[in-house]
């Protein structure tokens, strides 16, 4: 039979006798092994999104790091498999590096984020070894001067006031944001990091919000940073959209590729190191979670009930 739209997961089809089978298995076979809620997550549709990504970056501007955005899917089994695919990754937590680690990632290649990054975050993070941290604040620098006990990689956040269409909870690069800091507070930022004697400023990361459908915020954001310094390294941030019905559509992962890479050749040349940070569009297509209908009720509107909730999908 032929296969489904691609809101589901690469290669899942409805076999003859009615059942979804994705990665090869039947997911009613599935629920009554696991019982329900469960999520079903297809491994070779992972491994293919990565490596996907790793090619068409490669293909366009060959010094691309990409990190998994793993607060989409903050799982060991997810990190254990995406470094086996050669991606970094961020966290946001002292938990997301917890199981980062656990999962096998090389802390060299651990990115940590976070808009309120405490004592106990920092701390954990230089034990661990991570390879950068991303300060998005004054009170981030004072704490990493105040922990750091030899010399920490470090990029600095910058807001870049880009508004873009998607829903206003993950819209992370608007003037009023709580991420990152604004040009005239970034040119202080970057002043004084460069004057540290423990903290090594080899970049800026943007990020415009998740769920992003359109291509143009990217190359705005990007446009944000000029005037604030020449720097090695330049993270972009993630942030592109996928299907979630079987009417949408979404950008492709080469025409966002194509997008970044172009800008980034036009305003900063070749020789600066491109990082980009996929979540959502790793992760979110190549899984499902699957409910039993516990009842259907027809009237004006049709409602069927399932047995989960928002809890199972907080931010869908």
């Amino acid at each position: 039979m032929p296969g489904l739209p691609a809101c589901y997961p690469r290669g899942s089809r409805i076999d003859d006798g009615g059942d979804l089978v994705v990665g090869g298995c039947s997911v009613a076979r599935l629920c009554g092994e696991f019982g329900t809620p469960v999520y079903v997550y297809d491994e070779a549709d992972l491994r293919g999104r990565a490596r996907e990504y790793r090619a068409e970056f490669d293909s366009r501007h060959t010094d691309t790091e990409v990190l998994f955005a793993s607060k989409a899917f903050p799982c060991t089994a997810a990190y254990a498999l995406f470094a086996e695919e050669g991606l970094s990754c961020d966290v946001a937590s002292r938990g997301e590096l917890f199981l980062a680690l656990r999962g096998g990632m090389d802390p060299a290649r651990i990115y940590l984020h976070g808009n309120a990054k405490d004592d106990a975050d920092i701390a954990a993070a230089i034990d661990a070894g991570v390879g950068c941290v991303v300060v998005d604040s004054f009170d981030d620098i004072d704490r990493l001067e105040r922990l750091v006990g030899d010399r920490q990689r470090v990029f600095l956040r910058v807001n870049p006031e880009v508004d873009a269409e998607t829903h206003e909870a993950v819209l992370t690069g608007h003037s009023g944001s709580k991420f990152g800091l604004r040009r005239e507070a970034a040119r202080r930022a970057i002043q004084r990091l460069r004057g540290s004697d423990k903290l090594e400023l080899t970049g800026l990361h943007v990020h415009v919000g998740s769920q992003i459908l359109e291509l143009e915020p990217f190359t705005r954001a990007l446009e944000a940073l000029d005037g604030l310094g020449e720097f090695p390294e330049y993270d972009l941030g993630g942030g592109l959209g996928i299907p979630y019905r079987s009417a949408d559509s979404a950008p492709s992962v080469a025409a966002y590729a194509e997008t970044l890479t172009a800008a980034v050749q036009q305003r900063l040349g070749d020789g600066v190191r491109l990082l980009v940070e996929p979540g959502r569009s790793l992760v979110g297509n190549a899984g499902i979670t699957a409910y039993r209908v516990v009842s259907v009720k027809r009237d004006i509107v049709v409602h069927v009930a399932v047995d989960g909730g928002m809890g199972d999908n907080l931010e869908p």
